[in-house]
């Protein structure tokens, strides 16, 4: 009889374990107030892109122009804040690693962002256009996509 007693207190213990570890379901509402993997945050209903893997400089760029023109500020930050990522998300030689990337472009969505920060949506308008413009005249930017277009230097692959 005890060891009945033992096996039923065993088994008991390791039942609650097992349930212990299972997670519940996450519901919808907890769900609705996230932003989707690589997606647009929640205030831009206008977002038309599929995620980060395959959006550009440029793309991110015209994105910011549209959420300007609209007055949403959140977005248009948002925007040339991927913007800049992809701009500066390229590959250097190791000797110019810990030197600073300032391109025109790089400035000019820089300077859009102050400029939304401070409430002038015109001259933000401005810069990112500046920025446009920079970015497809520029082969640093391989046609926006964040890359260098030059080759690689001292044996680095880009």
């Amino acid at each position: 009889m005890r060891s009945f007693w033992l096996a039923a207190t065993a088994f008991a213990l390791s039942t609650g374990v097992a349930l212990a570890q299972t997670a519940p379901a996450p519901s919808a509402g907890a769900m609705g107030n996230m932003v989707p993997p690589g997606g647009a945050p929640a205030s831009t209903p206008h977002y038309t892109g599929t995620g980060t893997t395959g959006t550009t400089a440029a793309m991110y760029l015209h994105m910011a122009k549209v959420a300007v023109g609209n007055g949403n500020k959140a977005a248009a930050d948002e925007y040339l804040s991927r913007a800049e990522t992809r701009m500066l998300s390229r590959a250097v030689p190791s000797t110019d690693a810990n030197q600073p990337i300032n391109t025109p472009g790089v400035a000019a969505v820089r300077s859009a962002r102050a400029d939304i920060k401070a409430g002038n949506m015109t001259q933000a308008s401005t810069d990112i256009d500046n920025a446009m413009n920079e970015l497809h005249g520029n082969p640093t930017y391989n046609n926006g996509m964040g890359t260098s277009n030059m080759p690689p230097s001292s044996g680095m692959s880009q």
